[in-house]
């Protein structure tokens, strides 16, 4: 998901293709950047949904705390949903994309 991308074009495409938001995929040929959580899986695709890719955006500043809440309501299985190697879930691409120490958010 494009890190500039406006909040409004993200909700009518959650309007118009609400399913999209519980499938699994990966953008291009990066998948979900992983930061610092599992160095056995930098630098390959780790796959994601829209959820994923919303919260690893790179600027703390771009990512809105109300379109995060829009993400839960349509789907809120998004929230467990991981990648089926890496088990990584949306919270991992949010902490580790911001710089939060993992190991105070796995305790």
């Amino acid at each position: 998901m494009n890190e500039r991308c406006a909040d409004g074009i993200i909700e009518l495409l959650m309007q118009k293709n609400p399913t999209a938001l519980s499938h699994l995929g990966i953008v291009g040929e990066y998948g979900v950047e992983t930061g610092d959580f599992d160095t056995r899986y930098e630098g390959d695709p780790v796959e994601g949904t829209p959820l994923h890719y919303y919260l690893a955006r790179e600027r703390r500043g771009n990512i809105d705390l109300g379109m995060v809440k829009k993400f839960v309501e349509a789907c809120p299985e998004a929230l467990t949903m991981a990648d089926p190697e890496s088990k990584y879930t949306p919270l991992h691409s949010h902490v580790c994309n911001l710089g939060i120490d993992v190991d105070i958010v796995r305790i």
